[in-house]
C-alpha cells in the first residue's frame, strides 16, 4: 500500500477519517510504524477507531448552531425595522447587538456596544440596581416578562426618563437564550403629564394671577 510505505519511508504516522454511507458509519484509522524490542522498524501497525456516535454529535451540534444562526438573524433583521431602541443580549448581559434606532438616540456606534456588559455601556448610566434584580428576576424565570421605568443621565442627551420593557427569548430546540430589551424616551409624556397635572390642580384665582 502506498500509505504504508510513506510511513515506514518517513517514520511519519498516518491519520485520516473513512466514512462509509450506507449504513453510516466513521472510522479514525491510524498507520504507525512498527518498532520491535530491538529497536527495529520491522513493518507498521494499522487501527481502526470507531467514531460514528462523535460525528453524529458533532453534526447534531452543526444543525443546532445553524438553526441558532438562523434564528438570530431573523431576530436582528427584525429588530432592525424597530422605531424605538432595542438591544439583544446574551443570558451575561452581554449585547449581541442593537438596532440603528438605538445606536442614533444614544449617539454611539456598534464599536462600544456589541459584546461590551450592558452595565458598562454609557459609562455605566445603565447600572441601576432595580433594572439588575429584575433582569435577575427574569433569567431565573421568575417574571415572564420587565416594564420599569427609570431615570438616567446621559452625557449627550442629559435626563431622560426611559421606559424599559424586556422579554427572554428561548430557541426552541437548544440551550441558546436571549434578552430583548427595548428602551422608549418617554421624556418628553412625563413633562406633559406633569404640567397637565399641575394646571388641574391650580384654582381659578391662581389662573387669574398668572394671566
Amino acid at each position: 500500500m502506498v500509505l504504508t510505505s510513506q510511513v515506514l519511508r518517513t517514520l511519519n504516522p498516518y491519520e485520516e477519517a473513512i466514512h462509509r454511507l450506507d449504513p453510516e458509519a466513521w472510522w479514525i484509522m491510524r498507520i504507525r510504524p512498527y518498532r520491535t524490542l530491538a529497536d527495529v522498524i520491522d513493518g507498521v501497525v494499522i487501527t481502526f477507531t470507531d467514531i460514528t456516535t462523535l460525528k453524529r454529535a458533532e453534526a447534531e451540534r452543526e444543525r443546532l448552531l445553524a438553526q441558532v444562526q438562523a434564528a438570530r438573524a431573523n431576530a436582528e433583521q427584525i429588530v432592525a425595522t424597530m422605531i424605538e431602541p432595542i438591544l439583544i443580549l446574551d443570558t451575561d448581559l452581554r449585547v449581541i447587538s442593537a438596532n440603528p434606532a438605538y445606536y442614533q438616540r444614544f449617539a454611539t456606534t456598534a464599536a462600544k456596544t456589541e459584546r461590551c456588559s450592558l452595565y458598562e455601556l454609557a459609562d455605566g448610566v445603565w447600572n441601576y440596581p432595580e433594572l439588575r434584580a429584575s433582569l435577575n428576576m427574569l433569567l431565573r424565570h421568575e417574571t415572564p416578562s420587565i416594564d420599569l421605568e427609570l431615570t438616567a443621565t446621559f452625557a449627550a442627551l442629559g435626563a431622560r426618563t426611559l421606559r424599559l420593557q424586556a422579554r427572554l427569548i428561548e430557541h426552541p430546540s437548544s440551550d441558546t437564550r436571549w434578552i430583548l430589551l427595548a428602551i422608549a424616551d418617554i421624556s418628553n409624556l412625563k413633562r406633559t403629564a406633569l404640567m397637565l397635572q399641575q394646571a388641574h390642580e391650580l384654582t381659578p384665582l391662581d389662573l387669574a394671577d398668572r394671566l
